[in-house]
């Protein structure tokens, strides 16, 4: 799979989730403009970066790639996903704090 189609199913994913690129990447702990950059320049992230975009997104790379068979998710990748939704409630929470 090339870059773009990479690109173009993860921001397929992003309107199934109604989440925005903003969303997604403090979600996945990175800069906004890292995230964008891979998007504009059609860049594949990191391995590391490309899984947490996946549990994010709640599926698997193997899904995001394109294979037909996707592995089923273990139980690491549930306690990933539970931990990802704590951090993203946490900051929420500090946001209305310091207002």
């Amino acid at each position: 799979m090339d870059p773009k189609t990479y690109w173009n199913k993860i921001r397929h994913l992003l309107k199934q989730k109604n989440m925005t690129q903003k969303e997604l990447a403090n979600a996945c702990r990175m800069p906004l403009r890292t995230l964008e950059g891979w998007m504009y320049k059609n860049m594949y992230p990191s391995f590391v970066d490309g899984y947490k975009i996946a549990v994010v997104l709640d599926v698997t790379v193997e899904e995001i790639l394109g294979n037909k068979k996707p592995k089923k998710e273990n139980k690491a990748n549930k306690k990933i996903a539970k931990i990802h939704g704590l951090v993203k409630h946490i900051d929420q929470k500090l946001k209305e704090i310091h207002r």
